[in-house]
């Protein structure tokens, strides 16, 4: 390898096993032949940051590039990197024969013990889990018929050093364990501080009045008398007064829970009530009105004759609405018995009667003439024409009558075989240029 050029660039590097993060944004270089040693104490990561070196681990983010070729990666189903090509991988393995690490092994364990400290005793991992990693690593690094082998090459100031690593962890775990115990004896001590003040006690005042020589040995067999005694009573339901009152605080709230709910319930009638009045005051008046305009018009499309609205039911809220037609010179006893033009004509009626209470921007009519004859076609144009001064007609008709009295026809052609065309005229214009 060129030792000019960059054998290994690591950039922004992490790596966490679980919640614990090893590595936090590293970055290291170093060309061919060069030796770098990375310090640090026991957990602090250096195994970690050579085994991602090595792409024996694989770091949560970063970029490792090896005699300048970047390591692909790609995210699998969890979000984790992981190499994107395994023979990528393998190439990029093969330059890194120089890469190693020198390990302060422990000379009670053996090889494979000690790869497994760290996860066992540091990140708190299951044994079986750390012993599968460990043999997957040291048979990866060609050192896996040697699991069983003990470090009994280390120098003897090494050895020194990892016994005395080895008391002085004893030493912690026994002052861990005594300040665990330290800890639940002031937790007992102060939840007996809170039952003595719950039940009304004075500490100070119960040890002046506690018989000297008393002991908890004594105290507990008085405790353990008056135990004996009330047990003679018999069952008691001692939880009878935690019931009612639980029981009541229920009852509470659901009184409250009532008294909402009847509330709510009678604002709501009440707006029911207000909003019927009003729809039977507003029904009512549409209705007159549109009868009204009914009878006004029916006479001037037919000539003559009479019409009206009535309802079918007392309630205004659900009745229904029947219409009564008599053209002129017919004694009918329901509209039923009208021909399909005076139907039409009735309709149309109607129809107008209701634009006249709430015109619309536009009214589009198709083919309502069709069942008329020229008499009745001429009125209903002519009634076309007088409401067109305050709604705007859309009529489709092949009436000639019709056609005549509209201001602005629309129609198509066909001048030549197969080929449509749209015709608009403006009847005014039209007529202009005609009497010209």
């Amino acid at each position: 390898m060129n030792s000019s050029r960059q054998a290994i660039s690591v950039e922004n590097l992490h790596k966490s096993f679980g919640a614990n993060e090893v590595l936090k944004g590293v970055d290291l270089t170093a060309t061919g032949g060069e030796v770098i040693s990375v310090l640090g104490s026991s957990g602090s990561g250096k195994s970690t940051l050579l085994r991602c070196i090595n792409l024996l681990e694989i770091p949560n983010s970063g970029t490792i590039r090896v005699a300048g070729e970047e390591v692909l990666m790609k995210k699998n189903r969890r979000g984790e990197n992981q190499p994107a090509d395994k023979r990528q991988v393998e190439r990029i393995r093969s330059k890194l024969a120089m890469v190693f690490q020198q390990f302060n092994l422990w000379s009670h364990m053996t090889i494979l013990e000690n790869v497994m400290e760290a996860p066992v005793h540091v990140l708190k991992q299951a044994k079986k889990v750390a012993r599968d990693r460990a043999i997957h690593y040291l048979e990866k690094v060609g050192i896996g018929d040697k699991l069983d082998a003990y470090p009994v090459h280390l120098s003897g100031g090494q050895q020194q050093r990892a016994a005395i690593e080895h008391r002085a962890e004893s030493v912690r775990g026994e002052l861990e364990r005594h300040r665990i115990s330290s800890q639940a004896l002031q937790v007992q001590r102060e939840t007996i501080y809170r039952q003595l003040n719950a039940n009304g006690h004075d500490i100070e005042q119960v040890l002046e009045t506690m018989p000297e020589g008393a002991t908890e040995d004594e105290w507990q067999r008085s405790l353990e008398r008056v135990a004996t005694r009330i047990a003679r009573l018999g069952p008691i339901n001692l939880a009878a007064i935690d019931e009612y009152n639980l029981q009541s605080e229920r009852k509470n709230y659901l009184d409250l829970q009532n008294e909402d709910l009847e509330t709510a319930l009678e604002t709501l009638q009440s707006a029911i009530r207000k909003i019927d009045k009003e729809t039977r005051n507003r029904f009512r008046d549409t209705f007159d009105k549109v009868n009204n305009g009914l009878q006004d018009l029916f006479p001037r499309v037919f000539g003559g004759g009479s019409a009206y609205l009535e309802m079918t039911g007392d309630d205004l809220l659900d009745t229904g609405i029947s219409i009564m037609a008599r053209p002129p010179g017919k004694k009918n006893s329901t509209i039923h018995l009208l021909s399909g033009g005076e139907k039409a004509l009735t309709a149309i009626a109607l129809v107008f009667s209701i634009f006249q209470l709430n015109p619309a921007p536009f009214c589009m009519l198709d083919e309502v003439d069709a069942p008329l004859d020229d008499a009745n076609v001429g009125r209903y144009a002519r009634m076309v024409k007088e409401m067109s001064e305050k709604v705007q007609f859309i009529y489709i008709t092949h009436n000639k009558i019709s056609m005549e009295l509209a201001d602005q026809l629309m129609g198509v052609t066909m001048h030549e075989p197969g080929v449509s065309r749209l015709v608009s005229v403006d009847v005014e214009e039209a007529a202009e240029l005609a009497a010209s």
